[in-house]
């Protein structure tokens, strides 16, 4: 069983997305140590989701920069299944009196649930981080291949 959540695509919204140089993104990718799928194997996930998109992915988060967020929680049950749940979002973190991070839950998050095993798991951090960094690309590239421009979208 898999749930998802994506919120719809609304005009603007991702104008807090783009950046300076977008051909360039950091990831901060986290997992519980529970989980059947490691921290490593979720960031080779995003790494390889980062190269199909022809984004370099960064070692060092730049203040005030989009970056791609992951997060995965799992809860073990019987019989090698797993409930799940894996959260990829666009975020900036803002340095003001304390650290905050700044998402719009209108755009740029993805979620997906579900109970399953290692397989699956692996599967949905792949497509929320690609659902994620589709966000990202549409914001900061035009790629609008019909001229209507990117207010038309949804």
């Amino acid at each position: 069983m898999l749930l998802s959540a994506a919120a719809p695509v609304l005009a603007d919204q991702d104008a807090w997305i783009k950046k300076r140089k977008p051909e360039e993104l950091f990831a901060f990718v986290m997992a519980d140590p529970d989980c059947p799928v490691s921290e490593a194997d979720a960031r080779e996930i995003v790494h390889g989701a980062l190269v199909r998109a022809r984004i370099r992915e960064l070692s060092e988060w730049t203040p005030r920069e989009t970056m791609l967020v992951l997060q995965l929680d799992c809860l073990k049950e019987r019989d090698a299944r797993w409930v799940f749940s894996v959260e990829a979002k666009l975020a900036k973190m803002q340095v003001r009196q304390k650290t905050e991070l700044v998402t719009t839950p209108m755009f740029g998050t993805h979620r997906r649930m579900g109970r399953s095993g290692a397989d699956g798991i692996r599967q949905a951090v792949r497509d929320t981080a690609e659902a994620a960094l589709t966000d990202y690309l549409e914001a900061n590239f035009d790629l609008d291949t019909t001229g209507t421009g990117n207010q038309d979208r949804g």
